[in-house]
């Protein structure tokens, strides 16, 4: 079912608030191995912004490939506004694409085996570099399925990482999403941990 269409755009603060000139790195770690890795690219086109998220995932036991993950995404934001996003993930050998649109004042959502519908103006996809994601819905940019978790801050810790520590913001997300979020003191991703479906510890120690 398609709902109501939202009132306004998303806007932010201003151009400062999109980290253009920040590429992003993290490797992804599992049992104190590194299983696969996840970057964030970002290209100026005048007062055009294209996000390019890209992560990979390899899990081997004794040596034999148990689990792979390819997923890519890219999002536009015209000047500071959120304007659409495109993905294609292949989860362990299944295939899935999700996409959003801004179509006047609603975001237009499609996936795959999703029902279009249209998305409160604030919602913006789970690629997460944007620290503005938690005051608002989400949208799974893996499947374009509408998600509202909990967001509760746990305070400051020092997040590990491929050099030194990080001192950084934890942010825990439950509900229909569950997993830590870290940004550090200038609001940039620092971190992300999840537990598995195998009940394994996964982060993100960023490069």
């Amino acid at each position: 079912m398609i709902g109501g269409a939202a009132a306004a755009a998303v806007s932010l603060p201003d151009a400062q608030a999109l980290p253009t000139n920040r590429p992003l790195a993290f490797r992804i770690m599992r049992f104190g191995t590194r299983i696969g890795t996840h970057t964030v690219d970002f290209k100026q086109d005048g007062t055009t912004t294209h996000v390019i998220v890209s992560a990979r995932i390899l899990v081997r036991i004794a040596y034999i490939p148990v689990f792979r993950y390819v997923m890519h995404l890219e999002e536009t934001w015209r000047a500071a506004t959120f304007d659409r996003f495109h993905s294609a993930t292949n989860d362990d050998g299944k295939p899935c694409r999700a996409q959003g649109d801004r179509k006047g004042s609603g975001l237009i959502v499609q996936g795959s085996g999703l029902i279009p519908y249209v998305a409160p103006a604030d919602a913006l996809p789970t690629t997460y570099w944007n620290k503005r994601m938690l005051d608002g819905p989400m949208i799974n940019g893996q499947t374009g399925r509408m998600l509202h978790p909990v967001v509760s801050r746990m305070g400051m810790v020092d997040l590990p990482s491929a050099g030194t520590p990080i001192p950084a913001r934890h942010y825990r997300l439950s509900g229909d999403l569950k997993l830590d979020l870290y940004y550090d003191r200038q609001d940039i991703w620092a971190g992300l941990g999840f537990d598995a479906m195998d009940g394994s510890r996964v982060t993100y120690e960023r490069l």
